[in-house]
């Protein structure tokens, strides 16, 4: 059986360096072909995400393009032979926080909040299908304090970071994932690997324990 976790929370906490290192640790001890990575899509194109929410209008028609894609990208996981272990990096319930949080429905046209709803109530709908049928675990790394400016990240993250991580836990809460859910400090994957709690989890999961 696969295990499918989604990595969830604010951003700057290590989501992508430690789905590197389980990667790498899933490949060394089960071969190629045993990790499939569905990406987070907004880093398939160069982006300036300060730029892009000052207009609410455009920021709106990126995340229907952004959240389609995902959306779309977790339904395949339905029908493919999915290897021993899938990551995602951020559940829907993190499309969902920044869906509601950084668009400012006051700005919109009245076709564009029919909009915003229509997309507000598909992810909706998707997460409960996907948090039920989807994912086996989500992880959800506390916040990094020193935030490394990647070009993806944003203005006053310092200030919003903690804001983020406790209503996307919220989101995936509400949409039952609770039970599914595991939280952890990155570094607890890189120090004494054999003892600390983080790491015997992904173990376990990686090598059909848990």
């Amino acid at each position: 059986m696969s295990a499918v976790i989604a990595f969830s929370g604010a951003s700057n906490s290590g989501k992508t360096t430690l789905m590197d290192a389980m990667k790498k640790y899933c490949i060394e001890q089960h071969g190629e072909g045993s990790c499939m990575v569905l990406g987070e899509v907004i880093r398939k194109e160069p982006v300036d995400i300060n730029k892009i929410r000052q207009n609410p209008s455009e920021y709106l028609k990126k995340q229907v393009q952004w959240t389609g894609e995902k959306m779309r990208m977790e339904r395949e996981l339905f029908w493919i032979d999915k290897p021993r272990l899938v990551l995602i990096d951020r559940s829907l319930a993190d499309s969902l926080f920044y869906i509601s949080f950084y668009i400012d429905k006051s700005q919109l046209s009245k076709e564009e909040l029919k909009q915003f709803a229509f997309l507000y109530k598909e992810v909706s709908y998707t997460l409960q299908e996907h948090g039920r049928y989807v994912y086996t675990h989500l992880f959800a790394p506390a916040p990094i304090k020193k935030i490394d400016h990647d070009g993806y990240r944003y203005e006053n993250l310092n200030i919003l970071q903690d804001i983020e991580y406790e209503e996307i836990i919220k989101n995936n809460e509400y949409f039952g994932l609770g039970h599914k859910m595991f939280k952890g400090h990155i570094n607890e994957w890189y120090s004494n690997f054999e003892e600390r709690e983080l790491a015997l989890w992904v173990k376990n999961i990686i090598n059909g324990k848990q």
